[in-house]
């Protein structure tokens, strides 16, 4: 069996944040969680390299037959989903993130593979821009409910009001929430929040209006943030089994998991999915991120 890890970044932190092990069989898969060999090596066009060649020893050294390829890798959009994505931004590249983290290969037969999602716990199923969640949103919509047009209307009211834009701020979005700074840099940024929160507040209102009236459109959508088959056209990008990990915090050691399949109904998947429909009542807030220390942040709307 052949490996591929995939990491959605080449730098400066490769995906996902534990390494596995895996044996021949997938059904009775062993994860184990490699925590102490989780070395960083940032800066750079590089950085992050070091885990890629980490992870690879550690496959080529086990006591059974694998071959191991580590690579970073983005997935080609659909056509579907790439043309709803430009609606909201004209320029969103051809390929995005892909859903699947690990891929497995058979050496007896490669059109056998297993396109893997790992999360530890309760892993967020996505976390998208506007343009991102526009797509997402619409392309479920434009799948099984094109013709539900009171849901249609709910949906048109999110993107009327959800934010879309970026803040720039030398503070963090929590010292927005709750300080009160008397320069002018920090009145500008904490005025444009403080108009985004109201507007979150409208399109959090709406999906749980939506999550009363059309749950199984949320439900298809919960499905779509994992699996991503409409958003890559089943092409690698899109997995077929969540790996759920229960993360033990210290050393090597064997961790609890569950396989749920993403291909078709299941107990498991259903189990998944309720516990993300019961969780999620305000999916609709802010997200920031800034390149280094020395740089303000940009913060801009994200869903889940």
């Amino acid at each position: 069996m052949y490996v591929k890890l995939f990491y959605s970044k080449i730098s400066p932190t490769p995906k996902p944040k534990c390494f596995i092990k895996l044996n021949h069989s997938f059904n009775n898969t062993k994860i184990y969680i490699m925590q102490e060999i989780l070395v960083t090596q940032r800066g750079g066009k590089n950085g992050g390299l070091k885990n890629e060649e980490i992870f690879v020893q550690l496959f080529n050294q086990s006591q059974d037959s694998w071959a191991a390829s580590i690579f970073s890798k983005k997935c080609v959009l659909s056509e579907s989903y790439l043309v709803l994505k430009r609606q909201k931004k004209p320029n969103a590249p051809l390929v995005d993130q892909s859903k699947t983290d690990a891929l497995l290969e058979f050496k007896s037969n490669t059109e056998v593979k297993h396109k893997i999602s790992l999360k530890k716990g309760a892993g967020r199923p996505t976390s998208s821009n506007v343009s991102e969640t526009y797509a997402l949103m619409y392309s479920v919509y434009n799948d099984k409910y094109s013709n539900n047009e009171d849901l249609g209307k709910l949906l048109e009211n999110i993107f009327k009001h959800l934010p879309d834009g970026i803040i720039t701020s030398v503070h963090t979005v929590n010292q927005l929430k709750s300080e009160n700074i008397q320069e002018p840099e920090f009145i500008k940024a904490k005025e444009q929040y403080l108009q985004w929160k109201v507007q979150y507040e409208i399109c959090n209102t709406i999906w749980k209006e939506m999550k009363q009236q059309h749950a199984e459109y949320v439900v298809d959508l919960f499905k779509e943030c994992l699996s991503g088959r409409l958003k890559f056209g089943n092409n690698e990008g899109t997995a077929d089994f969540v790996i759920d990990i229960d993360v033990e915090k210290d050393g090597i050691q064997e961790g609890k998991y569950t396989t749920i399949p993403l291909t078709h109904d299941n107990e498991k998947l259903s189990e998944y999915i309720y516990k993300l429909f019961s969780v999620t009542n305000c999916p609709f807030a802010t997200k920031s991120s800034r390149p280094n220390s020395n740089s303000p942040y940009k913060i801009w709307s994200r869903f889940l």
